[in-house]
């Protein structure tokens, strides 16, 4: 990457913000913040999931349809979050793999 700096820029400033830019490129260059995201939504799934099956182990006397309800309203609007970051995660990958 080339630096092309100003007569004026040398401060605190203009320091931590060319760090910052590069940090990001690095970031951007390995597809981190993709990785990242595809984890964290992973992870909260994982974590929605964990407190489903909490709720529906303390509550084992309600009825089926009352369990199916409550569990379909927490997890469908998390359903489209989950299909928008896979999406997203796959659509920004380079065509690689086996099937070429």
């Amino acid at each position: 990457m080339s630096e092309q700096r100003r007569e004026g820029d040398g401060g605190f400033w203009c320091t931590l913000a060319l760090r910052l830019s590069q940090l990001w490129q690095f970031i951007d260059d390995r597809d981190i913040d993709k990785h990242a995201m595809a984890w964290a939504t992973f992870l909260m799934t994982c974590y929605i999931m964990q407190w489903v099956l909490t709720f529906v182990w303390l509550y084992p006397d309600k009825a089926g349809l009352e369990t199916g309800l409550i569990i379909a309203a927490i997890l469908a609007p998390w359903t489209p979050v989950q299909a928008k970051v896979i999406q997203w995660y796959f659509e920004a990958r380079p065509n690689e793999g086996i099937l070429k």
